[in-house]
């Protein structure tokens, strides 16, 4: 078994035995690589902004939504 597999896996596993929502969201890979490139010529000093702004915008939409299902 690869390690993908095992991490989904223990994700799968957290989930079902904590009762828990799963929401999963996957992004442009291409887009993505490219933006990544372009912060790495450019020399920036905290090459992860990328994923970081990534993530908060996945937790944003999926806040909203749920928000939005409570009222």
């Amino acid at each position: 078994m690869d390690g993908t597999r095992i991490s989904s896996q223990n994700i799968e596993n957290i989930v079902r035995k904590l009762s828990l929502d799963l929401y999963t969201y996957v992004i442009n890979w291409e887009g993505f690589r490219d933006l990544q490139i372009a912060y790495f010529k450019a020399s920036v000093i905290d090459i992860e902004v990328p994923t970081d702004h990534a993530i908060f915008a996945a937790m944003y939409k999926l806040a909203v939504r749920i928000i939005s299902n409570i009222y």
